[in-house]
C-alpha cells in the first residue's frame, strides 16, 4: 500500500482592498464666556459630577471692602482714645535734692513787744470761768438755829416804833425766834381819815438750834406787847419759811475740800483755756514752755469751812496772758548768726520746730522775753518751684535736665515718669509734682 498523500487544495488569498478608516472629526465644542463676558480658560473649571453640574457664583467685593475699612477705622480710634487716657492720666514728678547745711546753734534770742531792734513779741489774752461741785467730807456735830425773813407791819399811830435788840417774836404754837439788832419800824400812814400799815423787812433767827424751828409761813405777835394796845397794831408775817435748823452730827465743809475743789476747778479751767490758746494760735507762732501764766480772777464758795453742806459749789474765772513770736524770725536770726557764708536766695531750717526752746527770762510788765534756742539745725535752700515747672514746660526733651543746673538752690534732680513705659512730659503743671528730698544725716 502505498502511501497516499492527501494534500491540501490551496488557498487563493482574495486580495482585499484595504482602506484607511475614516477620520472621525471632533465637533469642536465653543467655548465657555464667564459672567464678565471673557472666554473662560480651562484652568478655570473644576471638574464636577455630572449630578451636580457647576454653577458660577458672584463675588461680593463691596462687602469685604467695607469689613476692612471698619476694623481699620476701629483700631484708629481705640489708639486715639489710648493715647488720650493715658495723656490725661499721666503725670511727672521732679525730685529734687536742694542744697543743705548743717550746723550746732546755741543762741540766746531777745524778744519784745515794742523794740523794734530785736525779735517781734505778740501777746495773747483770753479768759475761761466754769462751775464746778464736790460731795463735803467733814462731820461734826453741831448746833444751828433756823432763820428766815420777816415782815414787820405798824398800824399803832404815826410815830416810828424802835423794837431793841433779841426782840422776841412768837407764832401761834409758840415758837420764838429773835432779831439779831435793833431796828427802827416806821410810823403808820393817814390817809383820808383812815390808818394805812407801814413795814419794814428783817431778819429773825430761832430762839433755839434744832429741826423742830424749820418752820412754813406764819404770822407772829410780838410777847412784849402783851397787854397793851401795841400788841395787835405792831405785827409781823413770814417772807420766806424758817430753814437752817439742826442739831447732830453732820456733813460740814472741810479746809480740804475747798483747798482740792479750788484746785481742781482751776486745773479744769486751765486745760480748756490752753486748748483755746492752741487752737487760736495763728499758724508760724511759738509761745514757749513757761512764757505765759494763768491767774484766777476771781473764785466763790457756796460754804466756808465748818459750815453745814452736803455739797460744796464753786465757781471761778481765770485769765491766760502769753507771749509768742513767729518761726521766721528765729529762723532769720539763726540763719543770720551761723551760716558760713551768704546765701543766694532764700534758706528754711527745715527742723525748726525740733530744736530745744528754753525760757531763759521774762518780764509780763515790760513784755520781754529772751529764749535760747539749741540743737542741730538742718538748713536747706529753698526752690521756686513755680518756676522750676514753667522752666520744665518749656525746655526741649533732651534739655530739661539743663535746666536744673540753672537753679543754684538745687543739688540734684531727676524726672521719674507716670507710668514709666510712657516718657512724655505733660504741657500742663498740675500734672508736674515737685517733691523735695532732705538728707537726715549730718554731714
Amino acid at each position: 500500500m502505498s502511501d497516499v498523500v492527501i494534500r491540501k487544495k490551496p488557498t487563493v488569498a482574495k486580495e482585499a482592498s484595504i482602506k484607511s478608516a475614516p477620520e472621525i472629526k471632533k465637533e469642536k465644542t465653543p467655548p465657555a464666556k464667564s459672567s464678565f463676558g471673557k472666554t473662560a480658560s480651562s484652568k478655570n473649571f473644576i471638574a464636577r459630577s455630572p449630578r451636580s453640574p457647576f454653577v458660577e457664583k458672584p463675588f461680593k467685593i463691596s462687602q469685604f471692602r467695607f469689613k476692612k475699612y471698619f476694623i481699620i477705622a476701629g483700631a484708629l480710634v481705640f489708639i486715639g482714645a489710648g493715647v488720650f487716657v493715658l495723656g490725661y492720666l499721666s503725670s511727672v514728678s521732679v525730685e529734687v535734692i536742694p542744697r543743705q547745711e548743717f550746723f550746732l546753734v546755741d543762741a540766746s534770742l531777745r524778744s519784745a513787744f515794742s523794740d523794734p531792734s530785736v525779735i517781734p513779741l505778740e501777746t495773747i489774752y483770753l479768759e475761761e470761768k466754769n462751775n464746778m461741785s464736790r460731795v463735803t467730807s467733814g462731820l461734826e456735830e453741831i448746833s444751828e438755829k433756823a432763820s428766815g425773813q420777816i415782815v414787820i407791819f405798824n398800824t399803832y399811830n404815826s410815830q416810828p416804833q424802835v423794837l431793841v435788840r433779841r426782840t422776841r417774836f412768837e407764832t401761834p404754837d409758840g415758837k420764838i425766834y429773835r432779831i439779831a439788832k435793833s431796828i427802827r419800824v416806821p410810823g403808820a400812814k393817814v390817809e383820808g381819815g383812815e390808818i394805812k400799815p407801814s413795814s419794814i423787812e428783817v431778819t429773825v433767827f430761832a430762839d433755839d438750834a434744832g429741826e423742830d424751828y424749820n418752820i412754813g409761813l406764819s404770822d407772829f405777835t410780838i410777847p412784849g406787847f402783851k397787854g397793851s394796845d401795841k400788841y395787835d397794831k405792831i405785827y409781823a408775817r413770814s417772807k420766806t419759811p424758817m430753814s437752817g435748823g439742826f442739831r447732830g452730827t453732820a456733813q460740814v465743809v472741810s479746809a480740804d475740800d475747798i483747798k482740792t475743789l479750788e484746785s481742781d476747778l482751776k486745773s479744769n479751767l486751765s486745760e480748756n483755756l490752753l486748748g483755746r490758746v492752741k487752737t487760736q494760735l495763728p499758724e508760724g507762732f511759738i509761745i514757749p514752755v513757761d512764757a505765759f501764766r494763768v491767774v484766777v480772777k476771781e473764785s466763790n464758795f457756796s460754804a466756808k469751812t465748818g459750815e453745814r453742806a452736803d455739797t460744796l459749789n464753786a465757781g471761778m474765772t481765770i485769765s491766760f496772758e502769753g507771749f509768742a513770736i513767729r518761726y521766721s524770725e528765729i529762723e532769720k536770726s539763726l540763719n543770720e548768726r551761723y551760716l558760713t557764708s551768704e546765701p543766694e536766695g532764700a534758706v528754711q531750717i527745715v527742723n525748726l520746730k525740733d530744736l530745744n526752746y528754753i525760757l531763759e527770762d521774762i518780764n509780763f510788765d515790760n513784755k520781754s522775753m529772751v529764749l535760747n534756742v539749741k540743737g542741730q539745725v538742718h538748713a536747706a535752700w529753698v526752690v521756686d518751684k513755680d518756676s522750676l515747672i514753667s522752666d520744665l514746660l518749656v525746655a526741649k526733651r533732651g534739655q530739661r535736665m539743663e535746666v536744673f543746673s540753672r537753679y543754684s538752690a538745687i543739688k540734684d534732680a531727676k524726672i521719674v515718669y507716670s507710668p514709666s513705659w510712657w516718657p512724655f512730659f505733660p504741657d500742663q503743671k498740675e500734672k508736674v509734682n515737685i517733691n523735695m528730698t532732705f538728707i537726715q544725716f549730718f554731714q
